[in-house]
């Protein structure tokens, strides 16, 4: 039986890495439904491509996680575009609004993908939980890697073991 009813992860996910799937994991065994919500802001995308030196557009990325989460069988992939007059986190009730009308009410559990302690805060003041310890897997030795998707993106060839196959295609 599951301990939550609605549970969401919202992140640019640029790359969706296994440090992702393995929160992701752990947020579908605690929930009846789960949404991973792929947070668009166009002018974070141009930014977060040249970064990474590869344009993977939101689709592709969207399509990707369908695919690698279609076993899980409670987690539903969503594209939540953010108009471009609405900034995160000062426009956090805004986007609180819109991720609640993608998904049909409000969620009892909440994780977003983000490598700051600050993106966390405006979810600490309400009902909901934060579940996992995001963003750490085990190498081939055995220690824990922490994985953030901007040391991806600045060293892809590095950190490409760490992203599931179907993102390493669309990368290609």
């Amino acid at each position: 039986m599951s301990k939550f009813e609605k549970g969401i992860f919202i992140g640019k996910f640029y790359p969706l890495h296994l440090g992702h799937i393995s929160t992701l994991k752990i947020l579908a065994d605690n929930c009846k439904e789960v949404f991973l919500i792929f947070y668009n802001d166009k002018e974070a995308e141009e930014k977060l491509s040249k970064q990474l030196g590869i344009r993977y557009d939101i689709n592709q990325r969207a399509n990707d996680a369908k695919a690698i989460v279609n076993d899980f069988g409670n987690v539903k992939v969503k594209v939540l575009t953010v108009p471009s007059d609405v900034t995160f986190p000062r426009d956090f009730l805004k986007i609180k609004q819109l991720v609640e009308e993608q998904i049909h009410g409000e969620a009892d559990v909440q994780i977003f993908g983000a490598e700051e302690e600050a993106i966390y805060l405006p979810y600490k003041y309400t009902e909901s939980y934060l579940l996992g310890e995001p963003y750490i897997v085990k190498n081939e030795k055995g220690d824990e890697v922490p994985l953030h998707a901007t040391a991806i993106r600045k060293n892809y060839l590095f950190y490409k073991k760490y992203l599931p196959t179907q993102v390493q295609k669309s990368l290609e």
